[in-house]
């Protein structure tokens, strides 16, 4: 209503995305999309090192340009699988490595290579 001062606080961001990360539901959701989201930044980091416009890359894969379009947005539920991120890699002039390092020692490191 018109003159009604009511108090209006909101709650902290901190807090809120706290109390929706203590579900496992919401946080697993999330860590997707996180993860969604980093393999966009890294196709695109990819396709623009390698000078190519979308469309170039998307010719180069026999694919859409909507779906490099989309890759690079992080549309979909999971993002991409490894293949499509290989054959992205493939089509930059990549080689495409998987590593991972355990928590706990940084200096063992496991790698995979593929080529194709």
């Amino acid at each position: 209503m018109k003159g009604d001062k009511t108090d209006r606080k909101g709650i902290p961001l901190e807090k809120f995305a706290g109390d929706m990360l203590a579900n496992k539901r919401v946080k697993a959701s999330f860590e997707e999309y996180s993860m969604a989201m980093e393999a966009a930044r890294f196709i695109k980091a990819m396709r623009t090192h390698a000078h190519l416009t979308q469309t170039a890359l998307a010719k180069r894969m026999n694919v859409s340009q909507t779906v490099i379009g989309r890759l690079e947005q992080g549309k979909g539920k999971r993002g991409p699988t490894v293949e499509m991120l290989a054959h992205i890699a493939r089509a930059c002039n990549y080689n495409f490595v998987l590593s991972a390092t355990p928590r706990d020692d940084e200096d063992e490191l496991l790698e995979i290579s593929v080529e194709g």
